[in-house]
């Protein structure tokens, strides 16, 4: 496929996760307070897999890209969480910093790429970004990743950049998606039982994409939402507020429970009922803390179950983006260009690996950890109860 077929591909795959989980919140079903009974949802439909077969294409290695700075170019700085699914940008760049011999260097940017897991500090960054740019055009533009299917919240930053005179961007190039890496990790009776999984409490980033495979697995097994994350329904799937995937993972590993309102029928009977985390709905290295920390889970659904739900995409402002259409070609073209190489050829993957290592910062995580959890991992967690890690990105 061209790359301007792939482009008008994932802009309507975008369309058709935005407007589904978009008319789910629109809804009100979800994100309701104190005094609101737990819902049934619909079922969520996600896009439809392309039909038929397409042969992949096998692209020439091509030279890997220094480690020098390449120092020229436009200027943009590139926001992004911990994740896999952004492995051929890593490599388009050469490093934290575009390097000599990259593609982005070839396409005339000199990207700067910073880690930033907390998703309430990227929209903080954006409106900062619009503000900067009408004092400066000359300051480096911003881009963000999120997770495709969190774009709907995500778009709540739109009134304050309105109010800076611009608006949200997607840039219509989707540098890889979730395949299995993101998923609900819950005990193993769920797998056949989901109802098993009422009156228990689900740690997550809310609002955002893993929140949204565990509402879609609800929803598919026709269990009922406690809407409200500071109640308790014993009769409905609950959830428990994390500032990141990180931290969720952390809630279940430390057990420490919370006091929470006991409701039913949504009306509080006047007790209190102190809850931990039953599950969690994370990604790596989230699901491998859990696994080397304590154990006890097993993936229940994933991204490999829901494997159009949650593309990488990347959203700047609009001031930015029309006034820069050469440097989003070229963004667009190196990330391309870099993906062939990474599912074409392993050098060029682990080198994506080293890079990712360095942007991420984690000490303990080199090149090789996050190489070995992109392919995917099948391992005995602490208590001896095996399970599949990592996962991945396309």
């Amino acid at each position: 496929m061209t790359t301007r077929g792939k482009v008008v591909l994932l802009a309507l795959v975008f369309a058709l996760i935005y407007f589904g989980f978009n008319k789910l919140i629109a809804s009100g079903k979800i994100f309701k307070k104190a005094e609101t009974e737990s819902v049934l949802l619909s079922s969520i439909e996600l896009p439809a897999s392309a039909s038929g077969s397409r042969a992949t294409l096998v692209v020439p290695l091509a030279p890997l890209p220094g480690t020098a700075l390449a120092e020229t170019g436009v200027p943009v700085v590139w926001e992004v969480m911990a994740w896999n699914s952004q492995m051929a940008g890593m490599l388009a760049n050469g490093g934290a910093r575009t390097t000599q011999g990259s593609a982005l260097a070839a396409n005339g940017l000199d990207l700067q790429i910073q880690r930033q897991d907390d998703v309430s500090k990227m929209q903080a960054d954006l409106v900062k970004n619009a503000l900067d740019l009408q004092s400066n055009p000359q300051t480096p533009g911003l881009i963000v990743s999120i997770m495709g299917d969190g774009l709907p919240a995500f778009s709540a930053v739109q009134s304050q950049l309105e109010k800076a005179g611009t608006s949200l961007q997607i840039i219509p190039y989707s540098v890889g998606k979730s395949f299995g890496e993101d998923k609900l990790m819950g005990p193993k009776e769920w797998l056949e039982n989901p109802k098993a999984a009422l009156g228990k409490t689900v740690a997550c980033y809310l609002r955002d994409g893993d929140h949204n495979i565990a509402l879609k697995w609800c929803a598919d097994n026709g269990l009922k939402v406690n809407p409200d994350e500071t109640t308790y329904d014993p009769e409905a799937v609950n959830f428990m507020a994390a500032s990141d995937f990180l931290v969720a993972a952390e809630k279940y590993i430390t057990g420490k429970p919370e006091s929470r309102q006991k409701v039913v029928n949504g009306h509080a009977t006047g007790t209190s009922q102190d809850v931990v985390a039953d599950a969690v709905a994370t990604w790596t290295p989230g699901d491998v803390n859990i696994a080397k920390q304590k154990g006890g889970l097993v993936n229940i659904v994933s991204t490999k179950d829901y494997s159009n739900q949650m593309p990488n995409i990347m959203v700047t402002t609009k001031r930015w983006y029309e006034t820069h259409q050469p440097a989003v070609k070229g963004l667009m073209t190196a990330f391309a260009v870099a993906g062939d190489q990474v599912k074409s050829h392993p050098e060029a993957l682990s080198r994506a690996a080293d890079i990712s290592a360095d942007v991420y910062g984690d000490k303990d995580k080199p090149g090789a950890y996050w190489l070995k959890y992109y392919r995917g991992s099948t391992e005995a967690d602490r208590t001896g109860q095996v399970v599949e890690l990592g996962g991945g990105g396309e």
